[in-house]
């Protein structure tokens, strides 16, 4: 985790964890897992277990060949359109 930057960025926030995923776009978060469709490169779809916050990691990626789209369904019942 990267040292947290001494200036301002919001009020009543503290930053508890970070983690860097490229081309992060529509993010769902349910039962422990954020669930992020990638807007840019690498395109598809990252499953990160944030249940401790602190410490998240990628549980998985679901990974596009070239700009494709393709639609994912989450456990809860929803979908997904990574672009």
């Amino acid at each position: 985790m990267s040292e947290t930057p001494s200036v301002e960025l919001a009020r009543n926030v503290k930053r508890i964890g970070h983690l860097d995923i490229p081309g992060g776009g529509q993010v769902v978060v349910q039962d422990g897992y954020a669930y992020v469709g990638h807007m840019k490169p690498p395109h598809g779809t990252s499953i990160i277990d944030v249940s401790d916050p602190a410490s998240s990691i990628v549980a998985t990626t679901s990974g596009l060949a070239g700009s494709e789209t393709s639609m994912i369904e989450v456990p809860w019942g929803g979908f997904m359109w990574p672009t």
